[in-house]
């Protein structure tokens, strides 16, 4: 792969993105016409200096027809953070990896949900970093 070097590349590298969890649950229901979408995070650091920042989805609809659970583990580096103070690395972390892994979980629901028999699921583009920080309010 030729990777370009343009000089502006960005300190913040995704190292690695696993799926570590996909569930898919369906029963005879109908599928209701609500929708009903959660999402968490969790940021680990390593002693490597490496971040895993664990991203969740929950769905499910209100006729409890689906139930789906999505989970991926991006491995992230900062380099050259010594730059940035102590709560602008912690907002890089918490904020800038969930909105660069969002999209790869919005495409796995979509996958998921293609199959047969099921009408797909798109997420729109949303501010995912605004919506949890809603849910973080409540």
């Amino acid at each position: 792969m030729n990777i370009i070097k343009t000089g502006a590349e960005s300190k913040l590298q995704m190292s690695d993105l696993i799926f570590t969890k996909i569930c898919f649950e369906r029963n005879e229901n109908e599928m209701g016409q609500g929708l009903s979408f959660g999402v968490e995070r969790h940021v680990e650091k390593a002693e490597d200096g490496t971040h895993d920042v664990i991203l969740s989805i929950n769905l499910n609809d209100d006729n409890s027809a689906i139930n789906i659970e999505i989970v991926a583990v991006g491995t992230f580096i900062l380099t050259d953070d010594d730059g940035f103070t102590p709560e602008r690395r912690d907002a890089i972390m918490n904020n800038n990896t969930v909105a660069i892994m969002f999209p790869y979980i919005r495409s796995q629901l979509t996958l998921l949900t293609s199959q047969p028999n099921f009408p797909p699921i798109v997420l729109p583009a949303m501010n995912i970093i605004e919506m949890l920080n809603m849910q973080n309010n409540i």
